[in-house]
């Protein structure tokens, strides 16, 4: 029966190979393409009697052979993927950051992999508080090197007046910067270590273990208008 399949598979293949590409997939199906990309888990191609038209993506791991129009033949095996398809989000795992990057198993995780593994809401979250960290730290650094300078510049004896002047404008950017580059900073960090603790604590399994944390958050409280918001932070015990 096999080789009847092959043999019958075989000539299907003749009678629509009319300088064209062939995608033969794993459920017996027969495509006529231009195949336009390989990647290492899909193919992208039109369709060879509507090349306008869109382009459609494949999954390797649905296709048994691709038999281009020079007669060449590239078999796929079912087991090839990529690295993100290989990537399976774990049920446990004690989530780590490091500077503005996170690990599992001491592995660095992708963009993709973090986005998968935190979810719409709590990666968008993470993804601005590393937009906050990174800034705070380049005007932190900003700032210092702002400061060091005036109070070098003006340190020097023979520095002319508009000289000064401009060592004064550097310590005034550094008494500006610095300040928004600590808060910055440290408001990054630690809402990026609120989305750890977070994703930590909701993936824990039920102990007698006792446990503090401290994160920060919104607090809501009413006021005489309406309602307003406040940064505080929140304090969880478990048990």
């Amino acid at each position: 029966m096999k080789r009847l399949y092959l043999i019958t598979l075989t000539m299907l293949l003749a009678v629509t190979a009319q300088a064209q590409d062939t995608i033969v997939l794993r459920n017996g199906d027969i495509k006529s393409v231009k195949v336009t990309e390989v990647s290492k888990s899909q193919v992208k191609y039109v369709l060879w009697d509507y090349q306008e038209g869109p382009v459609y993506v494949q999954e390797i791991s649905d296709i048994l052979m691709v038999k281009y129009k020079n007669g060449n033949k590239e078999m796929f095996s079912q087991s090839r993927t990529s690295g993100e398809s290989q990537w399976q989000k774990p049920k446990q795992g004690v989530l780590e950051r490091d500077g503005i990057e996170l690990l599992l198993y001491d592995r660095e995780l992708t963009d993709a992999e973090i986005r998968d593994l935190l979810g719409p809401e709590r990666y968008e979250t993470f993804a601005s508080a590393q937009s906050q960290y990174v800034t705070g730290t380049g005007c932190i650094g900003l700032g210092l090197i702002a400061g060091c300078g005036g109070i070098i510049g003006l340190l020097s004896l023979s520095l002319p007046v508009e000289g000064q002047i401009a060592m004064y404008c550097l310590l005034g950017l550094a008494d500006v910067v610095l300040p928004i580059g600590i808060v910055l900073d440290c408001v990054g960090k630690g809402r990026m270590n609120w989305v750890v603790n977070d994703y930590n604590q909701r993936g824990r399994e039920l102990s007698q273990n006792l446990s503090l944390s401290v994160s920060p958050s919104i607090v809501c409280t009413p006021t005489s208008t309406g309602v307003g918001y406040g940064f505080g932070a929140g304090v969880q015990l478990h048990f």
